[in-house]
């Protein structure tokens, strides 16, 4: 757990009750001004976690109206670790506490406090009511409040060390459960034969049976955390490929295993893994969850290959179940304007945790070959197979006439030979275009080695690009390009 570093004879410890001494001398004791001086405290100390001290945050409140407290330290994910309301001296703080709390503020780690006396609330009950005039009290105040750790917080530290380290026995004593279902347990390998044709045809006709046995791996590996640490009990049975996975899952667990013994439509999103699909999910709703107060299923995410979608065989397959399929039906029926995305860099895989062999997109590089390969001077030109160039290309048509593409991608397009092709069309094909160069192609550059120069981690160099087309009613375009590299 981390400390705040902060003793009574710290400068700004010393600036804050300076700060209160002028404004006494000049007789201002009104909240607006002195609560000025807490607040500089404050942020000092919110800095040594990482957090930002944001003032006058709102939260929502669900059938009313928003609250607002006077600050929130918030790290940079928007979590909230503590919230600050507050008052002035002639203020009664014990009776403003109670009306705040009837109010519905929360009551989870928030300070009332007054420049000579501050309430600190914990877990739903008063922890701290003392006089703060004296330095060495104010810092004892702040530590308690700063060195919170809620109950749920250190329940889920406790068991992210405890599962991580045992992940790999976890996966292997699945894998082994698997192979045994396999051989007695003739539902469970009609369920499983179920799933894989429909891996086959939704995803990939070559994805691996070994492939499926992890997707159920995963499922088995994550579903206990969405039950409980994300209290979404309901998550495997609301979520489409879940609820698809879950009819193996009891299947397999149908004789002698017991899972708990090892442990709104103008968004539309695609994944082709199982983990991430659910992640994203999860993400997602979560986040409307914040902002609402209410839960709804995220009925815009489909488990399907994007660039399936531009294949003409496609439509006679059904994507894993009605209602996966009936959600990327609405999607290809609706307009798209902004397309964001980090697609796969290289020719290799699907993912780079994909053993799979790549899977032919004979419409996709069909494009390909009509544009940028044939207006390509480069002898060779099978680097265009990369999936993030499919990615580009198929953006760059799935918005038509006007949107915005976005993606960080493999900068290998800015500069080799045989990209050139590709450039001469994304010029003509929008009129705006901003790439930002991260370099760090540790393959191509003697002076770095390992994957510590490349902001991902990775050894591939990476861009951010952003692609912007105008509705002009032209035929013909020739981009504004604003180009940066970090290198």
């Amino acid at each position: 757990m981390e400390r705040l570093n902060l003793k009574p004879t710290h400068k700004p410890v010393q600036n804050y009750y300076e700060a209160l001494r002028q404004f006494k001398t000049i007789g201002v004791s009104h909240e607006g001004a002195v609560r000025s001086a807490f607040q500089t405290l404050l942020e000092h100390c919110g800095r040594q976690f990482g957090w930002k001290l944001v003032p006058e945050w709102s939260i929502r409140k669900s059938g009313g109206h928003p609250i607002r407290v006077d600050g929130a330290l918030v790290d940079e994910y928007r979590l909230t670790h503590g919230f600050w309301e507050a008052k002035d001296t002639a203020d009664d703080l014990a009776k403003e506490v109670k009306k705040k709390i009837a109010a519905g503020y929360p009551q989870n780690n928030i300070i009332f406090q007054a420049p000579d006396r501050a309430i600190l609330m914990q877990n739903g009950r008063v922890v701290l009511d003392q006089d703060i005039s004296e330095a060495d009290a104010i810092v004892q105040f702040l530590k308690r409040f700063l060195e919170y750790v809620p109950p749920e917080f250190e329940e889920w530290t406790d068991a992210v060390e405890h599962f991580q380290d045992r992940v790999p026995e976890l996966g292997e004593a699945l894998r082994a459960l698997i192979e045994k279902e396999e051989k007695s347990n003739s539902r469970f390998r009609a369920a499983f034969e179920t799933l894989f044709e429909l891996c086959r045809q939704s995803i990939n006709p070559n994805v691996s049976k070994e492939a499926v046995e992890e997707m159920l791996i995963q499922h088995l590996l994550t579903e206990r955390i969405f039950r409980t640490v994300f209290n979404n009990p309901d998550f495997t049975r609301r979520n489409v490929i879940a609820a698809e996975i879950e009819k193996v899952i009891d299947a397999l667990t149908s004789q002698s295993f017991s899972r708990d013994g090892f442990l709104h439509n103008e968004l539309h999103c695609n994944e082709v893994m199982l983990l991430p699909y659910y992640i994203a999910s999860m993400n997602i709703e979560h986040e409307f969850y914040d902002l609402v107060g209410t839960y709804e299923l995220f009925e815009g995410i489909c488990l399907v290959d994007t660039f399936e979608l531009a294949e003409g065989s496609q439509a006679t397959l059904s994507f894993m179940t009605p209602e996966n399929t009936a959600r990327v039906e609405r999607q290809k029926a609706s307009p798209i304007r902004v397309i964001i995305g980090n697609p796969p860099y290289n020719a290799k895989q699907l993912n780079e945790n994909d053993a799979n062999k790549n899977r032919r997109y004979k419409a996709m590089e069909r494009l390909i070959t009509e544009s940028y390969a044939k207006d390509s001077k480069a002898t060779l030109v099978n680097t265009l197979s990369d999936p993030y160039v499919k990615a580009i290309r198929w953006a760059s048509d799935r918005i038509e006439d006007e949107g915005i593409v976005a993606f960080v991608t493999n900068n290998s397009f800015v500069n080799e030979i045989a990209f050139d092709g590709m450039r001469k069309h994304l010029a003509e094909s929008f009129d705006e275009i901003y790439i930002l160069n991260l370099g760090s192609n540790v393959r191509k550059n003697p002076k770095l080695s390992g994957s510590t120069h490349n902001v991902f981690g990775i050894q591939i160099g990476v861009s951010i690009n952003l692609f912007v087309r105008k509705r002009t009613g032209e035929q013909s375009r020739q981009a504004t390009i604003d180009y940066a590299a970090t290198d």
